[in-house]
């Protein structure tokens, strides 16, 4: 057989291998309170998706993935350390030559929009707290005031009681951060200078 033609099919078997198996790993997840979504992040961010890039990545026991490195801009640090305007934000699952692998539960995100984000340290799938769980996507009402949507566009109408209530009028961002400050319990999660005005400022160096 022809090398060019044997790789070709290593590489697809490979790749279906390895959406079986991420596809295995999403069955694992389950369904968190608000309260401890914001408990078990180490960093909390609200960042502006600018593209994504694929590649074959290094998963949970060293087997290899596709992965999507999410371009993170303009960067808000909310909680933790985030020292840059920009980050990667590596999820499992992506096209690698010409094969796409897909994972049930993990998030897509739309190029151009904002949203909150909820990352963990050393979850090596998503690096979000809960997958989906941790995402919440930004829309602007016409006065430009941030309102807050889960990462399926559910509207979040509150946060009563620790946990996510969707459907009616979604809640302005501003609470939702004050939300998060109060499942923390520590310290004000909005740094200064974000409080003042109708969007959300920026932060950090570039």
């Amino acid at each position: 057989m022809h090398p060019t033609r044997l790789l070709r099919g290593a590489s697809l078997a490979l790749l279906s291998l390895l959406a079986l198996a991420a596809a295995g790993d999403a069955t694992t997840i389950r369904p968190l309170p608000f309260r401890e979504i914001a408990r078990r992040a180490d960093r909390i961010v609200v960042a502006t998706v600018a593209g994504s890039s694929c590649r074959l990545g290094v998963g949970p026991a060293g087997i290899p993935r596709p992965y999507t490195d999410w371009d993170l801009r303009d960067v808000a640090v909310l909680e933790g350390d985030v020292r840059t305007r920009n980050l990667l934000l590596p999820v499992v699952g992506g096209t690698v030559d010409g094969y796409r692998t897909t994972v049930h539960g993990t998030p897509e995100f739309e190029v151009g929009r904002r949203y909150v984000l909820f990352l963990k340290s050393g979850e090596p799938l998503t690096g979000l707290v809960g997958w989906t769980q941790g995402v919440f996507r930004l829309e602007p009402r016409p006065d430009g005031r941030d309102r807050v949507f889960t990462h399926d566009g559910a509207p979040v109408h509150s946060l009563e009681g620790g946990k996510v209530a969707t459907g009616g009028a979604a809640m302005d961002l501003v609470p939702f951060l004050e939300a998060i400050r109060a499942a923390r319990a520590e310290g004000p999660v909005v740094p200064e200078g974000l409080r003042d005005g109708p969007r959300l400022g920026r932060s950090g160096p570039r």
